[in-house]
């Protein structure tokens, strides 16, 4: 019961090795939708002198997938939900990672990812190694009965690609 961050990783303007937008972008809905209350990207693009990083490497790219994220999450009242697997019974593409954010009988948020954190050698990990694609599963839940409106989003746009009642 206390809120969880993360601050200060998936560096997107890293002169080392820099990470994607996507990278960035999978960390925020998983900790998000994991039931994580802060999500706080570091760039090395803000500065005193640069307050909206205009400019930085995949900065613009990065915020608008935010947008998406912020839009998603503001059309659930997120704070009376908590994360909970437990409701996908089946049916997560191979190869792919679930979080769920529920209140039981009224509201259900699900991100299904596919990518895995990228570790260094030592075993430190900053980003994610997101693996692009089209995939394609029958995911299973464990819902009480009742209707239920089901929409199927984009996250890089906030786009709902598929929308259905059931």
């Amino acid at each position: 019961n206390k809120v969880i961050s993360i601050d200060e990783t998936a560096i997107l303007d890293w002169p080392r090795e820099p990470a994607s937008p996507a990278s960035a972008r999978v960390e925020a809905w998983e900790l998000l939708v994991g039931g994580g209350g802060v999500y706080n990207n570091l760039s090395t693009g803000y500065t005193t002198t640069n307050a909206s990083a205009a400019g930085a490497p995949n900065t613009n790219t990065f915020h608008s997938y935010l947008k998406s994220l912020r839009a998603f999450m503001n059309s659930f009242d997120f704070v009376k939900m908590k994360p909970d697997l437990s409701i996908i019974t089946g049916g997560i593409p191979s190869g792919g990672r679930a979080r769920a954010l529920v209140e039981p009988g009224l509201q259900y948020a699900i991100y299904i990812h596919h990518s895995a954190p990228f570790f260094y050698p030592g075993g430190f990990s900053d980003k994610y190694a997101v693996n692009l694609g089209s995939y394609q599963g029958n995911l299973q839940l464990n819902l009480p009965s009742g209707g239920y409106l089901a929409e199927w989003i984009e996250p890089t746009t906030g786009t709902v690609i598929k929308s259905e009642t059931f």
